[in-house]
């Protein structure tokens, strides 16, 4: 009986491995943002990372890693993720925090608006998904995919449900069986190439992006403002992964600085901002909203209607360098 015990334990892990296996050749790569940080990152060598920067695309248009580095001496990194809501923001953490925990984790909270934002949401469930398939098979993966009515288990776990047709129409090629950023930038159209520039840029910035170019609009014809009395509760199946980013923090004995960058919010993410403030400060932790603590010039510090450019990204990290050190500080 033991040895058919330890034969079927045998199979079902060379099994798994198989799965595995086929899943990271099989998962989309060209012009999956998530996938190449990721693998760009762990090529070049896990590090550890002073202050960790984690979020949206508003995060990696915001927190400029480089410069932290330069008016600090602590080594910094910023790993946000493009419509990354706060679920996925968590999993991002927890994957990071088994290879090293940072003194600070700045934490960018635009992913509590994924019922409610300027995307739409079919934009917002494609980039989850595209999220999962760039990281390990995990428990706390399995749990986090299982809170959420819109995605399936066993295809948001497994590529390899969703992308088969890769094998079936004959379009792997050699960079899926060993990855190469540079032999994938080589072979694809030119159409891909604003994403090989960003992810480049990224790259080469320790994951901020910097942009330069100036906001046509004028910003604040399209600004809301609410009292700041008025709230409106965040979704429970969110609010979670909040309290599980504290809970991780605490865990780790790192300290959580949340933060909002500017952009155009509506009416229901600015009360949703209000209770997201109100309910960490209540719990005894830092809500940065930078778009109400500093006096952006927006005609020439954002690129876009929902993106600061480098030069207020630099006001803006000038801004949370000094929260940065307060902390430290404190906790000294």
């Amino acid at each position: 009986l033991m040895k058919k015990v330890v034969k079927s334990i045998l199979f079902f892990m060379i099994l798994l491995l198989l799965v595995i296996r086929v899943n990271e050749i099989v998962v989309r790569k060209t012009d999956n943002r998530y996938y190449i940080m990721r693998e760009e990152y762990q090529k070049n060598g896990l590090e550890h990372y002073d202050i960790a920067v984690f979020g949206s695309c508003h995060a990696y248009r915001t927190v400029n890693s480089k410069l932290i580095e330069q008016e600090t001496g602590l080594s910094s990194y910023n790993f946000s993720n493009p419509s990354e809501i706060i679920p996925s923001t968590y999993l991002n953490m927890y994957d990071k925090f088994r290879d090293f925990t940072p003194k600070v984790a700045l934490i960018e909270t635009w992913g509590v608006h994924a019922y409610d934002s300027y995307l739409e949401q079919e934009t917002i469930d494609g980039a989850f998904s595209l999220m999962t398939d760039s990281f390990p098979l995990s428990l706390e993966k399995i749990k986090l995919i299982d809170d959420f009515d819109n995605l399936d288990l066993i295809s948001a776990n497994f590529p390899l449900a969703r992308y088969k047709s890769r094998f079936y129409d004959f379009e792997i090629d050699e960079t899926d069986y060993a990855y190469s950023y540079v032999a994938m930038k080589e072979q694809q159209d030119e159409s891909l190439t604003w994403l090989y520039y960003e992810m480049d840029q990224r790259m080469e910035n320790n994951g901020y992006y910097p942009v330069h170019a100036k906001i046509e609009e004028t910003y604040l014809d399209y600004k809301i403002s609410v009292d700041y009395k008025e709230s409106m509760p965040i979704e429970a199946d969110l609010m979670k992964y909040v309290d599980k980013i504290i809970e991780l923090c605490e865990e780790n004995d790192v300290i959580p600085i949340f933060f909002r960058a500017p952009y155009i919010t509506n009416e229901n993410e600015c009360k949703k901002n209000h209770y997201l403030e109100k309910y960490l400060k209540q719990k005894g932790y830092q809500y940065i909203d930078l778009e109400e603590e500093i006096v952006f010039d927006y005609q020439n510090e954002m690129g876009d209607l929902h993106h600061l450019n480098d030069a207020g990204a630099t006001r803006a990290t000038m801004y949370l360098i000094d929260e940065i050190e307060k902390v430290i500080k404190n906790q000294k």
